[in-house]
Protein backbone atom coordinates (compact mmCIF):
# COMPACT_ATOMS: atom_id res chain seq x y z
CA UNK A 1 0.00 0.00 0.00
CA UNK A 2 1.20 3.50 -0.88
CA UNK A 3 0.07 6.38 1.33
CA UNK A 4 0.24 9.99 0.10
CA UNK A 5 -0.44 13.32 1.73
CA UNK A 6 -0.27 16.95 0.62
CA UNK A 7 -0.17 20.14 2.66
CA UNK A 8 0.06 23.54 0.95
CA UNK A 9 -0.21 26.96 2.57
CA UNK A 10 0.09 30.33 0.82
CA UNK A 11 -0.16 33.84 2.22
CA UNK A 12 -0.30 36.50 -0.48
CA UNK A 13 -0.52 40.29 -0.31
CA UNK A 14 -0.58 42.03 -3.69
CA UNK A 15 0.03 45.77 -3.59
CA UNK A 16 0.65 48.29 -6.34
CA UNK A 17 -1.38 46.14 -8.71
CA UNK A 18 -2.37 47.90 -11.96
CA UNK A 19 -6.06 48.51 -12.57
CA UNK A 20 -8.16 46.00 -14.36
CA UNK A 21 -9.80 48.14 -17.01
CA UNK A 22 -13.39 47.65 -18.10
CA UNK A 23 -14.26 48.77 -21.60
CA UNK A 24 -18.08 49.01 -21.49
CA UNK A 25 -17.95 52.82 -21.46
CA UNK A 26 -15.12 53.17 -23.99
CA UNK A 27 -15.65 55.67 -26.82
CA UNK A 28 -15.33 53.19 -29.65
CA UNK A 29 -16.50 55.47 -32.47
CA UNK A 30 -14.52 58.51 -31.27
CA UNK A 31 -11.34 56.42 -31.00
CA UNK A 32 -11.75 54.78 -34.39
CA UNK A 33 -11.86 51.43 -32.62
CA UNK A 34 -8.30 51.83 -31.30
CA UNK A 35 -7.13 51.48 -27.71
CA UNK A 36 -4.63 53.96 -26.22
CA UNK A 37 -0.96 53.27 -26.80
CA UNK A 38 -0.01 51.02 -23.86
CA UNK A 39 2.46 52.22 -21.25
CA UNK A 40 4.34 50.36 -18.55
CA UNK A 41 4.41 53.29 -16.13
CA UNK A 42 2.30 51.31 -13.67
CA UNK A 43 2.40 54.06 -11.02
CA UNK A 44 -0.11 55.93 -13.18
CA UNK A 45 -2.53 53.00 -13.09
CA UNK A 46 -2.86 52.03 -9.44
CA UNK A 47 -3.80 53.42 -6.05
CA UNK A 48 -0.85 53.27 -3.65
CA UNK A 49 -2.73 51.86 -0.65
CA UNK A 50 -4.97 49.48 -2.58
CA UNK A 51 -4.36 45.76 -2.06
CA UNK A 52 -5.65 42.24 -2.52
CA UNK A 53 -4.88 39.74 0.26
CA UNK A 54 -5.47 36.01 0.17
CA UNK A 55 -4.65 33.10 2.43
CA UNK A 56 -4.98 29.58 1.03
CA UNK A 57 -4.76 26.17 2.71
CA UNK A 58 -4.95 22.82 0.95
CA UNK A 59 -4.69 19.51 2.82
CA UNK A 60 -5.31 16.09 1.32
CA UNK A 61 -4.47 12.50 2.01
CA UNK A 62 -5.10 9.18 0.33
CA UNK A 63 -3.81 5.73 -0.42
CA UNK A 64 -3.20 3.40 -3.33
CA UNK A 65 -3.71 -0.29 -2.58
CA UNK A 66 -2.79 -3.01 -5.06
CA UNK A 67 -5.18 -5.81 -4.09
CA UNK A 68 -3.46 -8.16 -6.54
CA UNK A 69 -1.91 -8.06 -10.01
CA UNK A 70 -5.24 -7.08 -11.57
CA UNK A 71 -7.08 -4.89 -9.04
CA UNK A 72 -6.12 -1.58 -7.45
CA UNK A 73 -8.07 0.70 -5.08
CA UNK A 74 -7.42 4.45 -4.74
CA UNK A 75 -8.96 6.79 -2.20
CA UNK A 76 -8.50 10.53 -1.62
CA UNK A 77 -9.86 12.87 1.03
CA UNK A 78 -9.17 16.59 1.21
CA UNK A 79 -10.11 20.07 2.35
CA UNK A 80 -9.23 23.52 1.08
CA UNK A 81 -9.94 27.01 2.40
CA UNK A 82 -9.38 30.37 0.76
CA UNK A 83 -9.79 33.61 2.72
CA UNK A 84 -9.49 36.76 0.67
CA UNK A 85 -10.08 40.47 1.19
CA UNK A 86 -9.82 43.34 -1.21
CA UNK A 87 -9.26 47.05 -1.12
CA UNK A 88 -8.96 46.86 -4.87
CA UNK A 89 -9.04 49.51 -7.58
CA UNK A 90 -10.80 49.11 -10.91
CA UNK A 91 -11.27 51.59 -13.74
CA UNK A 92 -13.44 52.20 -16.77
CA UNK A 93 -11.25 53.19 -19.69
CA UNK A 94 -13.00 56.02 -21.54
CA UNK A 95 -11.14 57.06 -24.69
CA UNK A 96 -8.03 56.85 -26.86
CA UNK A 97 -6.44 59.71 -24.90
CA UNK A 98 -6.12 57.28 -21.95
CA UNK A 99 -8.69 58.90 -19.64
CA UNK A 100 -10.35 56.62 -17.11
CA UNK A 101 -12.84 56.69 -14.27
CA UNK A 102 -11.58 54.68 -11.28
CA UNK A 103 -13.34 53.19 -8.26
CA UNK A 104 -12.40 51.28 -5.11
CA UNK A 105 -14.17 48.04 -4.34
CA UNK A 106 -14.06 46.36 -0.92
CA UNK A 107 -15.07 42.79 -0.24
CA UNK A 108 -14.06 39.84 1.90
CA UNK A 109 -14.92 36.18 1.44
CA UNK A 110 -14.18 32.62 2.44
CA UNK A 111 -14.50 29.53 0.25
CA UNK A 112 -14.39 26.12 1.93
CA UNK A 113 -14.23 22.99 -0.21
CA UNK A 114 -14.44 19.40 1.02
CA UNK A 115 -13.78 16.63 -1.49
CA UNK A 116 -13.46 12.86 -1.45
CA UNK A 117 -13.18 10.22 -4.15
CA UNK A 118 -12.84 6.43 -4.28
CA UNK A 119 -11.74 4.70 -7.47
CA UNK A 120 -11.34 1.03 -8.38
CA UNK A 121 -9.14 0.02 -11.33
CA UNK A 122 -8.79 -3.39 -12.92
CA UNK A 123 -6.98 -4.96 -15.88
CA UNK A 124 -8.82 -8.04 -17.12
CA UNK A 125 -9.09 -10.28 -20.17
CA UNK A 126 -12.45 -11.38 -21.54
CA UNK A 127 -13.62 -12.72 -24.92
CA UNK A 128 -10.09 -12.50 -26.23
CA UNK A 129 -9.81 -8.77 -25.45
CA UNK A 130 -7.96 -6.79 -22.81
CA UNK A 131 -10.08 -4.46 -20.64
CA UNK A 132 -8.86 -1.60 -18.49
CA UNK A 133 -11.77 -0.83 -16.16
CA UNK A 134 -12.19 2.23 -13.94
CA UNK A 135 -15.14 2.91 -11.63
CA UNK A 136 -15.57 5.38 -8.82
CA UNK A 137 -17.63 7.64 -6.59
CA UNK A 138 -16.96 11.28 -5.75
CA UNK A 139 -18.33 14.03 -3.54
CA UNK A 140 -17.55 17.75 -3.37
CA UNK A 141 -19.12 20.34 -1.04
CA UNK A 142 -18.55 24.10 -1.34
CA UNK A 143 -19.51 26.66 1.30
CA UNK A 144 -19.03 30.40 0.90
CA UNK A 145 -19.19 33.39 3.23
CA UNK A 146 -18.95 37.07 2.33
CA UNK A 147 -18.81 40.34 4.20
CA UNK A 148 -21.83 42.61 4.31
CA UNK A 149 -19.57 45.63 3.91
CA UNK A 150 -19.65 46.84 0.32
CA UNK A 151 -17.89 50.14 -0.26
CA UNK A 152 -17.84 51.76 -3.66
CA UNK A 153 -15.98 55.05 -3.67
CA UNK A 154 -17.11 58.04 -5.66
CA UNK A 155 -15.47 57.67 -9.03
CA UNK A 156 -12.08 59.33 -9.28
CA UNK A 157 -10.76 60.54 -12.65
CA UNK A 158 -7.34 59.77 -14.07
CA UNK A 159 -5.23 59.21 -17.15
CA UNK A 160 -2.89 56.29 -17.85
CA UNK A 161 -0.09 58.73 -18.76
CA UNK A 162 -0.35 60.81 -15.56
CA UNK A 163 0.23 60.00 -11.84
CA UNK A 164 -2.83 58.89 -9.85
CA UNK A 165 -3.08 60.85 -6.54
CA UNK A 166 -6.22 59.15 -5.15
CA UNK A 167 -5.82 57.36 -1.78
CA UNK A 168 -8.24 55.20 0.22
CA UNK A 169 -9.13 56.95 3.50
CA UNK A 170 -11.82 54.66 4.98
CA UNK A 171 -11.27 51.44 6.99
CA UNK A 172 -13.08 48.44 5.48
CA UNK A 173 -15.16 46.13 7.69
CA UNK A 174 -14.32 42.61 6.61
CA UNK A 175 -16.43 40.68 9.16
CA UNK A 176 -18.00 37.67 7.45
CA UNK A 177 -21.71 36.93 7.55
CA UNK A 178 -23.28 33.50 7.98
CA UNK A 179 -22.34 30.82 5.46
CA UNK A 180 -24.38 30.72 2.30
CA UNK A 181 -26.21 27.54 1.25
CA UNK A 182 -23.96 24.78 -0.02
CA UNK A 183 -23.16 23.74 -3.55
CA UNK A 184 -22.91 19.93 -3.58
CA UNK A 185 -21.71 17.72 -6.43
CA UNK A 186 -22.08 13.96 -6.23
CA UNK A 187 -20.74 11.79 -9.01
CA UNK A 188 -20.41 8.18 -10.09
CA UNK A 189 -18.39 7.10 -13.10
CA UNK A 190 -17.32 4.01 -14.99
CA UNK A 191 -15.19 3.51 -18.10
CA UNK A 192 -13.69 0.66 -20.08
CA UNK A 193 -10.69 0.86 -22.40
CA UNK A 194 -11.02 -2.12 -24.70
CA UNK A 195 -8.01 -3.41 -26.63
CA UNK A 196 -9.56 -5.33 -29.56
CA UNK A 197 -6.12 -5.94 -31.06
CA UNK A 198 -2.73 -4.30 -31.30
CA UNK A 199 -4.21 -1.86 -33.82
CA UNK A 200 -7.71 -1.11 -32.48
CA UNK A 201 -8.78 0.34 -29.12
CA UNK A 202 -11.99 1.93 -27.86
CA UNK A 203 -12.93 3.88 -24.75
CA UNK A 204 -16.48 3.99 -23.44
CA UNK A 205 -17.46 5.75 -20.24
CA UNK A 206 -20.39 7.24 -18.36
CA UNK A 207 -20.43 9.84 -15.59
CA UNK A 208 -23.52 10.57 -13.51
CA UNK A 209 -23.47 13.96 -11.77
CA UNK A 210 -25.94 15.27 -9.23
CA UNK A 211 -25.34 19.04 -8.98
CA UNK A 212 -27.24 20.89 -6.25
CA UNK A 213 -27.07 24.60 -5.51
CA UNK A 214 -29.10 24.58 -2.31
CA UNK A 215 -31.95 25.37 -2.04
CA UNK A 216 -32.74 26.84 -5.45
CA UNK A 217 -31.32 24.65 -8.17
CA UNK A 218 -30.62 21.00 -8.81
CA UNK A 219 -29.82 19.03 -11.94
CA UNK A 220 -28.80 15.48 -12.71
CA UNK A 221 -26.90 14.61 -15.88
CA UNK A 222 -25.55 11.43 -17.45
CA UNK A 223 -22.48 12.34 -19.52
CA UNK A 224 -20.88 9.93 -22.01
CA UNK A 225 -17.27 9.64 -23.14
CA UNK A 226 -16.56 7.75 -26.38
CA UNK A 227 -13.33 7.30 -28.31
CA UNK A 228 -12.01 5.05 -31.06
CA UNK A 229 -8.27 4.67 -31.66
CA UNK A 230 -6.55 3.03 -34.61
CA UNK A 231 -2.78 2.37 -34.68
CA UNK A 232 -1.56 1.50 -38.19
CA UNK A 233 1.89 1.06 -36.63
CA UNK A 234 3.50 1.44 -33.21
CA UNK A 235 4.42 5.08 -33.82
CA UNK A 236 1.09 6.35 -35.17
CA UNK A 237 -2.38 6.82 -33.65
CA UNK A 238 -5.55 8.01 -35.36
CA UNK A 239 -8.50 8.79 -33.12
CA UNK A 240 -12.04 10.11 -32.90
CA UNK A 241 -13.66 11.17 -29.64
CA UNK A 242 -16.89 12.59 -28.24
CA UNK A 243 -17.21 13.93 -24.69
CA UNK A 244 -19.98 15.60 -22.73
CA UNK A 245 -19.38 17.36 -19.42
CA UNK A 246 -21.41 19.13 -16.77
CA UNK A 247 -19.98 22.59 -16.04
CA UNK A 248 -20.91 24.30 -12.73
CA UNK A 249 -22.52 27.70 -13.01
CA UNK A 250 -20.28 30.67 -12.22
CA UNK A 251 -20.96 33.22 -9.50
CA UNK A 252 -21.89 36.60 -10.94
CA UNK A 253 -19.31 39.30 -10.21
CA UNK A 254 -20.18 42.32 -8.11
CA UNK A 255 -20.14 44.77 -11.02
CA UNK A 256 -23.44 43.32 -12.30
CA UNK A 257 -26.98 44.10 -11.13
CA UNK A 258 -27.48 40.37 -10.38
CA UNK A 259 -24.25 40.18 -8.35
CA UNK A 260 -23.94 37.09 -6.15
CA UNK A 261 -26.30 34.98 -8.25
CA UNK A 262 -24.93 31.55 -9.20
CA UNK A 263 -25.84 30.70 -12.77
CA UNK A 264 -27.22 27.28 -13.66
CA UNK A 265 -24.95 24.36 -14.39
CA UNK A 266 -24.69 23.61 -18.10
CA UNK A 267 -23.61 20.76 -20.39
CA UNK A 268 -20.77 21.18 -22.90
CA UNK A 269 -20.11 18.87 -25.84
CA UNK A 270 -16.80 18.24 -27.62
CA UNK A 271 -16.02 16.24 -30.76
CA UNK A 272 -12.46 15.73 -32.02
CA UNK A 273 -10.65 13.90 -34.83
CA UNK A 274 -6.89 13.71 -35.02
CA UNK A 275 -3.65 11.81 -35.30
CA UNK A 276 -0.32 11.63 -33.49
CA UNK A 277 2.99 10.24 -34.67
CA UNK A 278 6.35 9.79 -32.98
CA UNK A 279 9.23 8.52 -35.06
CA UNK A 280 12.93 8.90 -34.37
CA UNK A 281 13.67 12.61 -33.86
CA UNK A 282 10.29 13.93 -35.04
CA UNK A 283 6.99 14.14 -33.13
CA UNK A 284 3.95 15.70 -34.75
CA UNK A 285 0.18 15.78 -34.34
CA UNK A 286 -2.92 17.42 -35.80
CA UNK A 287 -6.58 17.59 -34.84
CA UNK A 288 -9.85 19.23 -35.79
CA UNK A 289 -12.45 19.86 -33.10
CA UNK A 290 -15.83 21.32 -32.29
CA UNK A 291 -17.01 22.46 -28.84
CA UNK A 292 -20.54 23.61 -27.97
CA UNK A 293 -21.09 25.55 -24.74
CA UNK A 294 -23.83 27.71 -23.28
CA UNK A 295 -22.90 31.37 -23.73
CA UNK A 296 -22.52 33.74 -20.77
CA UNK A 297 -23.08 37.29 -21.94
CA UNK A 298 -23.92 40.80 -20.77
CA UNK A 299 -27.49 42.07 -21.22
CA UNK A 300 -28.71 45.56 -20.33
CA UNK A 301 -32.18 45.85 -18.78
CA UNK A 302 -33.60 49.16 -17.57
CA UNK A 303 -30.10 50.69 -17.76
CA UNK A 304 -28.66 47.96 -15.48
CA UNK A 305 -26.07 45.42 -16.62
CA UNK A 306 -26.78 41.71 -16.04
CA UNK A 307 -24.70 38.60 -16.63
CA UNK A 308 -26.90 35.89 -18.11
CA UNK A 309 -26.83 32.63 -20.03
CA UNK A 310 -28.18 33.17 -23.53
CA UNK A 311 -27.51 31.18 -26.68
CA UNK A 312 -24.71 28.78 -27.52
CA UNK A 313 -21.06 29.34 -28.37
CA UNK A 314 -19.72 27.02 -31.04
CA UNK A 315 -15.94 26.69 -31.27
CA UNK A 316 -14.65 24.96 -34.41
CA UNK A 317 -11.00 24.78 -35.20
CA UNK A 318 -7.81 22.93 -35.88
CA UNK A 319 -4.52 22.57 -34.06
CA UNK A 320 -1.15 21.28 -35.22
CA UNK A 321 2.13 20.79 -33.42
CA UNK A 322 5.55 19.37 -34.20
CA UNK A 323 8.86 18.99 -32.39
CA UNK A 324 12.19 17.97 -33.90
CA UNK A 325 15.41 16.90 -32.19
CA UNK A 326 17.88 18.58 -34.57
CA UNK A 327 20.94 17.46 -32.61
CA UNK A 328 21.60 15.68 -29.35
CA UNK A 329 21.46 19.06 -27.63
CA UNK A 330 18.88 21.06 -29.62
CA UNK A 331 15.13 20.52 -29.74
CA UNK A 332 12.73 22.91 -31.46
CA UNK A 333 8.95 22.92 -31.69
CA UNK A 334 6.12 24.75 -33.40
CA UNK A 335 2.40 24.74 -32.67
CA UNK A 336 -0.63 26.62 -33.99
CA UNK A 337 -4.34 26.78 -33.21
CA UNK A 338 -6.98 28.17 -35.56
CA UNK A 339 -10.37 28.96 -34.00
CA UNK A 340 -13.62 29.80 -35.77
CA UNK A 341 -16.02 30.73 -32.96
CA UNK A 342 -19.61 31.93 -33.34
CA UNK A 343 -22.58 32.74 -31.10
CA UNK A 344 -25.77 30.95 -32.10
CA UNK A 345 -29.35 30.29 -30.99
CA UNK A 346 -29.74 33.55 -29.06
CA UNK A 347 -33.01 34.77 -27.58
CA UNK A 348 -34.73 38.04 -28.49
CA UNK A 349 -32.86 39.73 -25.60
CA UNK A 350 -29.56 39.28 -27.42
CA UNK A 351 -30.58 38.71 -31.02
CA UNK A 352 -28.04 41.34 -32.11
CA UNK A 353 -25.26 38.93 -31.06
CA UNK A 354 -26.38 36.15 -33.41
CA UNK A 355 -23.43 35.14 -35.61
CA UNK A 356 -20.90 37.26 -33.72
CA UNK A 357 -17.55 36.04 -32.44
CA UNK A 358 -17.54 35.49 -28.65
CA UNK A 359 -15.30 37.77 -26.63
CA UNK A 360 -11.83 36.61 -25.60
CA UNK A 361 -11.52 34.07 -28.45
CA UNK A 362 -8.60 34.91 -30.80
CA UNK A 363 -8.71 33.37 -34.26
CA UNK A 364 -5.00 32.47 -34.23
CA UNK A 365 -2.50 31.41 -31.59
CA UNK A 366 1.01 30.31 -32.57
CA UNK A 367 3.97 29.28 -30.43
CA UNK A 368 7.55 28.36 -31.28
CA UNK A 369 9.87 26.81 -28.67
CA UNK A 370 13.51 25.85 -28.43
CA UNK A 371 15.62 24.08 -25.80
CA UNK A 372 19.39 23.69 -25.90
CA UNK A 373 21.47 21.60 -23.50
CA UNK A 374 24.93 23.05 -22.91
CA UNK A 375 27.39 20.37 -24.18
CA UNK A 376 30.06 20.93 -21.54
CA UNK A 377 27.52 21.22 -18.69
CA UNK A 378 24.95 18.42 -19.20
CA UNK A 379 22.78 19.53 -16.29
CA UNK A 380 22.36 23.07 -17.68
CA UNK A 381 19.96 23.97 -20.46
CA UNK A 382 18.57 27.18 -21.92
CA UNK A 383 15.11 27.59 -23.40
CA UNK A 384 13.00 30.14 -25.20
CA UNK A 385 9.50 30.63 -26.58
CA UNK A 386 7.87 33.01 -29.05
CA UNK A 387 4.09 33.32 -28.66
CA UNK A 388 1.65 35.07 -30.97
CA UNK A 389 -1.94 35.89 -29.97
CA UNK A 390 -4.22 37.22 -32.69
CA UNK A 391 -6.66 40.11 -32.52
CA UNK A 392 -9.30 39.44 -29.86
CA UNK A 393 -12.75 40.96 -29.39
CA UNK A 394 -13.20 42.13 -25.80
CA UNK A 395 -16.94 41.37 -25.77
CA UNK A 396 -19.66 39.57 -27.68
CA UNK A 397 -20.85 42.75 -29.41
CA UNK A 398 -17.64 42.80 -31.52
CA UNK A 399 -17.33 46.60 -31.35
CA UNK A 400 -13.78 46.74 -29.96
CA UNK A 401 -10.83 44.39 -30.24
CA UNK A 402 -7.44 44.04 -28.58
CA UNK A 403 -4.65 44.04 -31.22
CA UNK A 404 -2.56 40.92 -31.74
CA UNK A 405 0.81 40.67 -30.02
CA UNK A 406 4.02 38.66 -30.12
CA UNK A 407 5.86 38.05 -26.84
CA UNK A 408 9.26 36.39 -26.38
CA UNK A 409 10.31 34.58 -23.19
CA UNK A 410 13.68 33.01 -22.37
CA UNK A 411 15.30 31.22 -19.46
CA UNK A 412 17.51 28.44 -18.14
CA UNK A 413 17.25 25.26 -16.05
CA UNK A 414 20.03 23.77 -13.92
CA UNK A 415 19.84 20.38 -12.17
CA UNK A 416 22.12 19.51 -9.27
CA UNK A 417 22.35 17.24 -6.22
CA UNK A 418 22.77 18.54 -2.69
CA UNK A 419 22.59 16.58 0.57
CA UNK A 420 21.29 13.54 -1.27
CA UNK A 421 18.38 15.42 -2.86
CA UNK A 422 17.68 16.35 -6.48
CA UNK A 423 17.40 20.13 -6.94
CA UNK A 424 16.41 22.23 -9.94
CA UNK A 425 17.06 25.95 -10.35
CA UNK A 426 14.88 27.62 -13.00
CA UNK A 427 15.22 31.20 -14.17
CA UNK A 428 12.97 32.99 -16.65
CA UNK A 429 12.84 36.38 -18.32
CA UNK A 430 9.31 37.17 -19.45
CA UNK A 431 8.62 39.59 -22.32
CA UNK A 432 12.30 39.68 -23.17
CA UNK A 433 12.02 42.59 -25.63
CA UNK A 434 9.59 44.56 -23.44
CA UNK A 435 6.78 44.48 -26.00
CA UNK A 436 4.03 46.91 -24.99
CA UNK A 437 0.58 45.44 -25.48
CA UNK A 438 -3.02 45.18 -24.31
CA UNK A 439 -4.47 41.80 -23.33
CA UNK A 440 -8.11 40.74 -23.28
CA UNK A 441 -9.33 39.86 -19.80
CA UNK A 442 -12.82 38.51 -20.47
CA UNK A 443 -16.17 40.01 -19.42
CA UNK A 444 -15.49 43.19 -21.46
CA UNK A 445 -12.23 43.88 -19.62
CA UNK A 446 -8.72 44.56 -20.85
CA UNK A 447 -5.38 44.78 -19.13
CA UNK A 448 -2.08 46.46 -19.78
CA UNK A 449 0.47 43.73 -20.50
CA UNK A 450 3.43 42.69 -18.38
CA UNK A 451 6.63 44.66 -18.77
CA UNK A 452 9.88 42.72 -18.94
CA UNK A 453 10.31 40.82 -15.66
CA UNK A 454 12.30 37.93 -14.27
CA UNK A 455 11.61 35.02 -11.94
CA UNK A 456 13.84 32.51 -10.15
CA UNK A 457 12.51 29.21 -8.76
CA UNK A 458 14.26 26.51 -6.74
CA UNK A 459 12.62 23.06 -6.61
CA UNK A 460 13.65 19.98 -4.64
CA UNK A 461 12.50 16.38 -4.94
CA UNK A 462 12.19 14.98 -1.41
Amino acid sequence: MLWQTTLVYEDSNNTGEPFQFYLDRYDVSGSGGRLPTPTYDYDNMNVDNAYYKSETLLASTGFEWHLDDQWMLRYQLGFSRKDHSSNKAFADLLNAAGDYSGAIYNFAGRLDTFFTQAMLQATLSALGMKHELVAGLGLQRNKTQYSDFDYRADEFPGNIYEPEPYRVLHTPDFALNAARPEIVQRSAFVSDTVHFSERWQAIAGLRFTDYENKPDYQTRELSPTLALIYKPDLQTSLYASYVEGLEPGSRVADRYANAGEVLDATVSKQTEFGFKRQQDALDYSAAIFRIDRVNETDITRDADLYLTQDGLVQYQGAEVSAAYQFTRNLNMGLGATYLDATIEKTSSDSADLEGNTPGNAPEWQVVGTAQYSIPDIPSLSVHGAVRYFGDTYISDDNLLSVPGRTVVNAGFSYDFDMQGKAWTLVGNINNLFNEEYWASGGYTSGNIGEARNASLTLKVLL
